[in-house]
């Protein structure tokens, strides 16, 4: 990737109680001809035009990895990682969110302002990008230290009833 770029991170979690979901935001400024969201449909991701309406199959060759330390990892195909040990922000419950699916709702646009506090305003940002063809995304695996999962917090949900006479 070129030095020009800068990238964005933002951890967050749609859904509500069992069904959440871990999301990733990358918002990307680069000085390359094509926008970066746009020259990752090359890359495995797939355009997003309505964000109540995400539906994504998962994406090969990419991967969100957390490190003993905490830090995540963004691979892509590619020799290197798009984000290489980075020190991310995240709900308490987007951990569980991502070991429940093992998956992590990548989203990555530019100009998405992450920075910006009101769920609302920011919600109309990511809409407005959509909208205008500059937003890709992809289900992308999720991977963590086997040691980090503490069988106290994180329990599948039963799929079906016992019942003891």
């Amino acid at each position: 990737m070129s030095v020009d770029a800068r990238l964005h991170v933002r951890a967050t979690v749609r859904g509500s109680g069992d069904n959440r979901i871990a999301v990733l935001l990358v918002d990307c400024r680069t000085a390359l001809p094509l926008p970066l969201p746009a020259a990752l449909t090359g890359k495995g991701l797939t355009l997003i035009s309505d964000v109540d309406r995400v539906v994504l199959p998962v994406t090969r060759g990419w991967a969100v990895e957390v490190s003993a330390g905490g830090e995540l990892t963004l691979r892509w195909p590619h020799r290197t990682p798009l984000l290489d040990h980075v020190a991310v922000e995240r709900p308490g419950v987007w951990a569980w969110a991502a070991r429940r699916r093992r998956t992590v709702l990548l989203l990555v646009g530019a100009h998405l302002d992450l920075n910006e506090p009101d769920p609302v305003r920011h919600r109309e940002l990511l809409v407005g990008v959509a909208a205008a063809g500059a937003l890709v995304g992809g289900a992308v695996p999720y991977a963590e230290p086997a040691a980090r999962v503490d069988a106290h917090e994180y329990r599948p949900a039963l799929r079906h009833t016992v019942l003891r006479g």
